[in-house]
């Protein structure tokens, strides 16, 4: 199992905000960093003493002691990838080999674009939970395509062989 050795360059790329705050000791700066999926870090820095306090160094190290906090939960997911990547992530492909059924399409659509039925649904109506109890005994047998055509346009060539394979492609680029 390759895992990807990450970088101080690779946190760095993922900041989009700093915020910094001094505190009224005059001695404390905090920093919050968030990151690109909106996950916040929070860093601190002091002083001995309010005299010696020069703001520029407080950020910094404060700045340093968020990205030194934030730097195992990246290590964990550079983890994550490779043990994904090298089980074939069994977990995921069973999620995405599910397929719900369609009134009027034989072979079903994939459970991923049945949700994505479900939320468009649920923006225009009320939650059915009718449609997505597929297991139980309350399913009304999955969406009409006539339904799906409103709901999702052209979601017959999203749910195509072809389309799978791409998606499928391109997962496992991105996990590279």
């Amino acid at each position: 199992m390759k895992i990807q050795r990450v970088s101080l360059h690779d946190i760095e790329a993922r900041i989009v905000s700093a915020a910094y705050e001094t505190r009224s000791d005059g001695r404390t700066t905090l920093c919050e960093l968030t990151f690109d999926n909106g996950w916040t870090e929070r860093g601190e820095a002091s002083c001995n003493r309010p005299e010696d306090f020069v703001a520029e160094r407080g950020r910094a190290a404060a700045r340093s002691d968020a990205i030194n906090k934030a730097w195992p939960h990246f290590t964990f997911l550079a983890r994550e990838e490779a043990f994904r990547a090298n089980r074939g992530d069994a977990m995921c492909q069973s999620v995405a080999a599910k397929r719900a059924p369609v009134q009027g399409y034989v072979q079903g659509i994939p459970w991923s674009l049945h949700l994505e039925a479900y939320d468009a649904y649920c923006a225009r109506w009320i939650p059915q939970p009718a449609l997505i109890d597929l297991e139980g005994r309350n399913c009304r047998g999955g969406f009409h395509t006539s339904e799906l055509d409103q709901l999702i346009p052209g979601w017959r060539d999203r749910c195509g062989e072809i389309a799978e394979l791409r998606a499928r492609v391109a997962q496992l680029e991105g996990a590279k």
